[in-house]
């Protein structure tokens, strides 16, 4: 019986189960090894209408643009997502990198997600900046603060740079979060008198996954 937390590895023929769905994903994945440390966990997983994984199965660590193929059974017909994502200690998604639907008329459905950065810093891009902040830093001809979060900007703007706003203060002080001023900007009230208040802007899933990231390094 397959586990809830690490299906049975196969090889590469097809499968037809007895009992569930197959997912088979297949791609050229970057920053697989950068998955060890803060509780969060690069996975395969599939979702019912909740944001908590009701089956997962760990993605392995491989070498930059190496192929990769993880297959997980055991899929119930309470899934109705499956994804290459991050989730939390809790099981909780952080991040989704790509998604099928269950719909299928084979027992296997196919993830292809061709070459892809599924690193911590593209998370944190995908899942953060581009989905919440890039609107007013850089997602338009206007950079609130100077500060630019758009890909391929983000992190030479935060990382031991100066703030803009707060006096001998800098933006991002890799391995202390509570010293640097992201993390103070989405976690406190410090901009209740700025002209956007950003303290309702994250929920805690995105909260935590910047502290996180900037206590293991900000890389």
């Amino acid at each position: 019986m397959a586990s809830c937390d690490d299906g049975p590895v196969y090889g590469s023929a097809e499968l037809k189960p007895e009992n569930g769905l197959v997912l088979k994903l297949t791609g050229e994945l970057s920053g697989t090894g950068r998955w060890n440390a803060g509780g969060y966990s690069l996975v395969v997983a599939g979702f019912d209408d909740s944001d908590y994984a009701v089956i997962t199965k760990s993605v392995p660590q491989s070498a930059d643009g190496a192929a990769v193929t993880v297959v997980m059974s055991g899929i119930g017909e309470s899934v109705t997502s499956l994804e290459l994502c991050v989730i939390n200690r809790l099981r909780r998604r952080v991040v989704t990198f790509a998604s099928v639907s269950t719909i299928s008329d084979d027992d296997t459905v196919r993830l292809p997600v061709g070459r892809m950065d599924v690193s911590v810093y593209s998370a944190l891009q995908a899942g953060v900046f581009d989905a919440s902040c890039v609107q007013c830093h850089g997602g338009s001809n206007h950079a609130a603060a100077g500060l630019y979060l758009t890909g391929g900007r983000s992190r030479e703007s935060l990382v031991d740079i100066p703030s803009t706003v707060v006096g001998d203060a800098v933006r991002v002080l890799p391995g202390n979060a509570d010293e640097s001023i992201l993390y103070g900007v989405v976690s406190t009230d410090m901009t209740c008198g700025w002209s956007f208040d950003h303290s309702a802007l994250l929920d805690v899933t995105s909260v935590e996954f910047i502290k996180n990231w900037i206590n293991n390094g900000a890389e």
